[in-house]
């Protein structure tokens, strides 16, 4: 999102503005320190000019928002014998 964002010009504050939402906003969710809805990241791709590349990534910014309660597989023990 940001490197699409920069190549648009746009700083976080302007892009936050035309999307409607704050400069804190996109501030947190470039790094992922926050998950964006899937609205927001329908917004910014059209703003930025993305042409469905953060679209494409919905998927996974569901699965992180909405992760499986299905327990990890265990790890193999060693083979110590």
């Amino acid at each position: 999102m940001k490197l699409l964002r920069e190549a648009a010009g746009l700083t976080q504050a302007q892009l936050g503005e035309r999307v409607g939402y704050g400069e804190a906003q996109i501030a947190a969710v470039e790094p992922g320190r926050r998950i964006p809805r899937p609205e927001l990241v329908d917004a910014v791709d059209r703003e930025v000019g993305g042409r469905g590349v953060l679209v494409a990534m919905k998927g996974e910014v569901a699965k992180a928002r909405y992760p499986s309660r299905t327990p990890p597989p265990p790890v193999p023990a060693s083979g110590r014998g």
